[in-house]
């Protein structure tokens, strides 16, 4: 049956540390690792190989690079920018303006920060220190951020999805859209803006520079942490239910299937065009850390299948996959 499927490829963990975040530069996976810093891998389709890792302290929450640094949020440890040569990253920055860094992106120009309870806070970086350009705090708990090249998305907890502008030095709060719940990772695709929103499911937004328009909604159960995508199908990293594969053509979500290896959290996917790589919780049982799945595509479902689940995913939960 040439059915959607996931395929798990390899497992894998060094330490007992948690994974919390993943970020791919084309060449290393970069994993934010809490307490054991960072670290940095290959994979060969069969086996991961760490090629560095260095902490200097705090817990290290979130991953991203622009080519020339990686930048990470280390909670209450401030942000950081590493350089990685192959085999040592190098510490170049640190600068804590208080609060809890949560996330990090960039858009080529500024770095920003989603700050717990500080908002949104705009960086430059001259590659020797980080110079604090712009903040903005519309209330509860920013989580998380990601932008598009014209507006920059920031998910508010209990508060919705918010998008900016920024303009060197002051941050312009466009638009707000809260439809309930705990909005967490958000990822854009250049059409459509994608939310992971903890226990009420994957959304799907447009911006038009002043309103939020919400698309679909998708919950079929679970805790949706993380959201990435790959061109054709959207993932979603959703806790202590696996990793979840969508298509999304507009106007509905199609879950296309569900993967879990059990018992630990699912915190964060990123993909390779090849893999997608879930960073994850792990326990005493040698679970967790990461992993690489390949993604298998099979025949396209015939319409929305069952209440927006595509007949491949409807077997597989029938047990008849």
């Amino acid at each position: 049956m040439a059915y959607e499927e996931f395929t798990l490829v390899k497992q894998h963990r060094d330490g007992t540390g948690f994974y919390y975040d993943v970020w791919y530069d084309g060449t290393y996976l970069y994993f934010a690792c809490g307490a054991d810093g960072i670290r940095a891998y290959t994979f060969d389709g069969a086996n991961f190989t760490l090629k560095g890792t260095l902490d200097n302290g705090g817990l290290y929450k979130g991953v991203w690079g622009d080519g020339n640094y990686i930048y990470v949020a280390c909670d209450m440890s401030g942000i950081r920018a590493y350089t990685f040569d192959g085999t040592n990253f190098t510490l170049k920055d640190t600068l804590d303006d208080g609060d809890m860094y949560i996330d990090v992106w960039g858009d080529g120009t500024y770095i920003y920060a989603a700050c717990y309870f500080g908002g949104i806070r705009a960086y430059s970086f001259d590659g020797t220190d980080f110079t604090l350009e712009g903040t903005h705090d519309a209330g509860d708990n920013y989580v998380h951020v990601f932008g598009d090249g014209t507006y920059i998305y920031a998910s508010r907890g209990g508060s919705g999805i918010c998008a900016y502008t920024f303009d060197g030095t002051n941050f312009t709060l466009k638009g707000t859209h809260d439809a309930g719940g705990t909005y967490n990772g958000i990822w854009c695709d250049g059409a459509y803006i994608y939310v992971a929103c903890y226990n009420t499911g994957i959304r799907a937004y447009t911006f038009d520079g002043t309103n939020f328009t919400l698309k679909d909604t998708y919950n079929a159960g679970g805790d949706y942490r993380h959201v990435w995508g790959d061109g054709n199908y959207i993932y979603v990293a959703y806790g202590y239910t696996g990793i979840r594969a969508f298509t999304f053509d507009g106007t509905n979500f199609v879950l296309l299937d569900t993967q879990y290896e059990g018992s630990v959290p699912y915190f964060s996917v990123w993909g390779d065009g090849t893999y997608i790589y879930v960073a994850s919780g792990t326990n005493g049982a040698g679970k967790g850390g990461i992993f690489a799945y390949i993604f298998t595509p099979g025949a396209p479902p015939v319409g929305a299948g069952i209440s927006g689940i595509s007949p491949g995913a409807m077997a597989k939960m029938m047990g008849v996959m």
